[in-house]
C-alpha cells in the first residue's frame, strides 16, 4: 500500500544455553534454538531453514507449498524484528532423545549460574545482550525491544503505589 511503511514481526526471544560443555548438551541447545526460531527465518529471510524443510518433508507436513508461495515469502520479508525478552532457558540432552528433538520442559534444567525470580524464572540480564547479538548475526535487521522485565510479586504500599527497585 505504502512502500515507506516499516513492517516488522514480534517474537518471544528466550535464548537457549547448554547445561554443560558436553558436546551433546551444546548440540541439544543448538537444536532447541533451531526449533524455537525457524519461523523468524520466514519473517526475516523469506524462506524456511533447511533443517525445517527436511523436518516438514519427513513428516509429510505442508505438501502443497508451491514455487509461487516461495516467491511471495521471499518478497514479503519484514523490515525489522520486534522482540520480548524476560529470561533464558537451559537444556540438557538425554539418551532417550538421540535425535536431539526439542521437547521443551522435558529437557529444561535449572541453570546454577543465574538467580531466579519469585516466579522461578531465570534472571539473566546478559541473556538480553546474547539475544540481540544472535538476532543481529542471523537476520541483519534492525531490532526493537518491545517487552522486557522481571516477574515478581509486588506489594502495594499504603499510598497505593508499588516501589520496585529490584526490577
Amino acid at each position: 500500500i505504502n512502500p515507506d511503511f516499516q513492517i516488522g514481526c514480534m517474537i518471544n526471544m528466550t535464548p537457549v544455553y547448554p547445561a554443560s560443555s558436553k558436546p551433546a548438551d551444546i548440540f541439544q541447545a543448538e537444536k532447541a534454538m533451531q526449533r524455537r526460531y525457524w519461523f523468524s527465518d520466514i519473517h526475516a529471510l523469506g524462506k524456511y531453514p533447511e533443517n525445517m524443510e527436511v523436518f516438514l518433508k519427513q513428516n509429510n507436513f505442508r505438501p502443497d507449498i508451491t514455487s509461487e508461495d516461495r516467491i511471495v515469502l521471499k518478497e514479503g520479508t519484514v523490515d525489522y524484528i520486534g522482540l520480548s525478552y524476560y529470561n533464558s532457558m537451559t537444556v540438557q540432552s538425554k539418551e532417550s532423545n538421540p535425535g536431539f528433538h526439542f521437547i521443551g520442559p522435558e529437557l529444561t534444567v535449572d541453570n546454577p549460574n543465574v538467580e531466579k525470580s519469585d516466579w522461578g524464572w531465570p534472571i539473566d540480564p546478559l541473556g538480553l545482550r546474547y539475544s540481540l547479538n544472535w538476532l543481529a548475526d542471523h537476520y541483519h535487521k534492525p531490532l526493537f525491544i518491545v517487552e522486557n522485565g522481571l516477574g515478581a510479586y509486588d506489594q502495594v504500599e499504603n499510598n497505593q503505589q508499588i516501589h520496585d527497585p529490584y526490577r
